[in-house]
C-alpha cells in the first residue's frame, strides 16, 4: 500500500509521537500484590508510594536511559500525550507515571489488576536496560523511604512555576546531552550500575550525539525513522 513504518520517537517533526509505555507491579515472594491499598485516596500502599517517589526522584536521570536519542527529546515536550515533568497522576495523559485504571467488576480483584504505567520510554531504548533501572530506582526509593509529593492530575504545563516547586515537580531533561548528565550526577543509581556498562554506554552515547550534532530537526527525525 505504499506505507513505511517506523518506531522513531518521531518520524517527521509534524508527526504524531511514537512512545513506549511500561506497566510494573509488585508482588511478594508468594505472588501477593503490594502496591495496592484501598485505604488511601489514590489506592498506591505506602510502599508502592515510596516505590512510585524512587522513579520520579531520579527520573531526569532515568531519561538517559529510557529516552536515548536525540530525537527521543522530540517526544518529551508538553501536550504531546507524553511526559515532559516527573509526576504522578491517574487520569493524566501528560504524567510521566500513571496509575492505571481497574475495574470491579464481579469477583475481579483490585489489587491484582493495580499497577503504574511508565510513559518517558520510547523504542530507541533497550527495553531490559530500561527495567533495570527502574527498578534500582524504585528500590531506592523504598530504601531511602522518598516521600511522594508530585501528584497532579492537571497538565503540568499548566501549572506555573511556584505551584510546580510547591508539589515537587520537575521538568525532564530537554535534550539527551542533559539527560545524560543528570545520570553522571546520580550517585546512587550508578553505583548501582555495573561501571563497565557505563563507562561504554557514555562512550557509545557521546559518538551517536557527535555524529548527528549538525542535523536539522527535519532531518534528525528522518535519520531515526530509517533507523528504527
Amino acid at each position: 500500500m505504499g506505507m513505511d513504518l517506523s518506531f522513531a520517537p518521531k518520524t517527521t517533526e509534524q508527526a504524531m509521537c511514537n512512545g513506549v509505555h511500561l506497566h510494573i507491579s509488585l508482588q511478594d515472594l508468594a505472588g501477593q500484590p503490594l502496591l495496592y491499598d484501598a485505604g488511601t485516596s489514590n489506592g498506591l500502599s505506602t510502599l508502592g508510594q515510596h516505590w512510585a517517589a524512587g522513579i520520579l526522584h531520579y527520573l531526569p536521570a532515568l531519561c538517559a536511559i529510557t529516552a536515548p536519542t536525540p530525537v527521543s527529546y522530540k517526544r518529551l515536550l508538553p501536550h504531546h500525550w507524553s511526559a515532559s515533568y516527573a509526576c504522578l497522576g491517574q487520569r493524566n495523559r501528560e504524567a510521566a507515571l500513571r496509575i492505571c485504571p481497574t475495574v470491579s467488576l464481579g469477583s475481579k480483584s483490585v489489587a491484582a489488576q493495580y499497577n503504574l504505567e511508565f510513559r518517558a520510554m520510547d523504542a530507541t531504548a533497550s527495553p531490559h536496560l530500561a527495567m533495570a533501572t527502574l527498578l534500582i530506582a524504585g528500590r531506592l526509593g523504598i530504601e531511602q523511604r522518598l516521600a511522594l509529593n508530585a501528584i497532579t492530575d492537571e497538565i503540568p504545563d499548566a501549572l506555573n512555576e511556584e505551584q510546580r516547586q510547591a508539589r515537587g515537580i520537575v521538568a525532564l531533561p530537554a535534550s539527551l546531552p542533559q539527560a545524560l548528565d543528570c545520570l553522571r550526577n546520580s550517585e546512587a543509581l550508578t553505583e548501582a550500575l555495573p561501571k563497565a556498562l557505563l563507562d561504554s554506554y557514555f562512550a557509545l552515547k557521546t559518538e551517536e550525539l557527535t555524529l548527528t550534532e549538525q542535523l536539522s530537526p527535519a532531518d534528525l527525525c528522518e535519520h531515526y525513522a530509517r533507523l528504527y
